[in-house]
């Protein structure tokens, strides 16, 4: 809790009391103040001058608390009093959103399955936010297998990363240097594959994925008991409990005979910290030999393109459709193919 004090230039001396809720604890008082627990008070100065101040204390409430409770308090100068403004806090924000049956600051197996059923499928749940966000989802699977047991720590972060462990597993909740890249190969029936390799660091205990494309494309054949969303047009797959790399896939076809291929985004989330899926950006859906970069046409784009993959590098985009020796990746041909084609060497 912050009080944020502001006494008039003409203030004299000042003292704050504020009153948290009947049965929460109080901890890490600032400023010298005290607690009294008699009065259920938190109690800070007199100061004798007119600085301004911001005054702190920790809260916390009983495993068993699940309403709202308000906070009431009162700033006093030269003896005139005026009620402390600001907002109340409400316990729910406390708890991460899957803790629910019940709601004691320990995420069960149960409450982690239907949390994550219910982002699978799209649905709303009973706490928000909605949608669910993805980094709700593996935060909550990272917490139950770093020991159930987790506390609201606003050092840590915003939500989801807020919620911690109690004590500590011996790996990190930290997704490190995890990563997720697209491939995306075409048929002769204009069908796409959109392949998604996964690669959680060693330290990661659990992860999920989710793929965006637009409207107009039928999806099929998801792999991993993946799950395609169609009124937000999200694949989705997990929860993995492990940190195995993973091939995830699925095909879509155009709806209206569309020319060109759908332009994807998506993230991988990794213990409550989300890594953007290294986008690929649709091409033509007839791949033309040495067209890597998604545009009509060989240029010095595809060159740089082929030159970054044979480096070793992760560029944003590559269609690997179109590949030269129509063995779906993008080499050492590839960069030979392309520059002899810019220099005219090739028809």
């Amino acid at each position: 809790i912050s009080l944020v004090v502001k006494p008039l230039a003409t203030t004299g001396n000042y003292g704050i009391e504020d009153m948290p809720p009947a049965g929460w604890s109080v901890a890490n008082i600032s400023s010298s103040g005290i607690y009294d627990s008699l009065k259920n008070k938190v109690k800070f100065g007199p100061f004798f001058d007119n600085a301004e101040r911001t005054l702190t204390y920790d809260v916390t409430p009983p495993v068993s608390e699940t309403s709202d409770k308000s906070f009431n308090g009162t700033a006093s100068s030269d003896g005139a009093n005026i009620p402390i403004g600001g907002n109340y806090v409400s316990s729910r924000c406390l708890n991460h959103p899957a803790d629910l049956t019940p709601m004691d600051f320990s995420l069960s197996i149960s409450e982690l399955t239907a949390y994550g059923a219910a982002w699978k499928s799209g649905a709303n749940w009973t706490v928000p936010p909605n949608p669910i966000p993805v980094e709700y989802v593996s935060r909550a699977g990272a917490l139950w297998k770093g020991g159930e047991t987790y506390k609201f720590d606003s050092t840590a972060g915003g939500a989801p990363l807020c919620w911690v462990n109690t004590y500590m597993a011996a790996r990190s909740l930290r997704s490190q240097e995890s990563s997720a890249t697209r491939q995306l190969t075409s048929t002769a029936d204009n069908t796409f594959t959109v392949s998604i390799s996964v690669s959680p660091a060693e330290t990661v205990p659990m992860y999920v994925v989710e793929d965006q494309l637009p409207a107009g494309w039928d999806v099929f054949n998801v792999s991993d008991n993946g799950q395609f969303d169609a009124k937000s047009h999200k694949v989705r797959f997990g929860l993995f409990m492990d940190n195995q790399p993973r091939t995830l896939s699925y095909q879509v076809k155009s709806l209206s005979g569309a020319t060109d291929a759908p332009v994807f985004s998506g993230i991988a989330s990794f213990n409550g910290v989300n890594v953007r899926i290294n986008s690929l950006r649709g091409g033509p859906l007839n791949f033309v030999p040495g067209d890597i970069d998604g545009k009509i046409g060989i240029t010095l784009s595809d060159a740089i393109l082929a030159l970054q993959v044979l480096a070793g590098m992760m560029p944003e985009i590559v269609v690997t459709g179109g590949d030269v020796n129509k063995d779906s990746k993008i080499g050492l041909e590839e960069a030979i193919y392309i520059l002899q084609k810019i220099a005219g060497l090739r028809q």
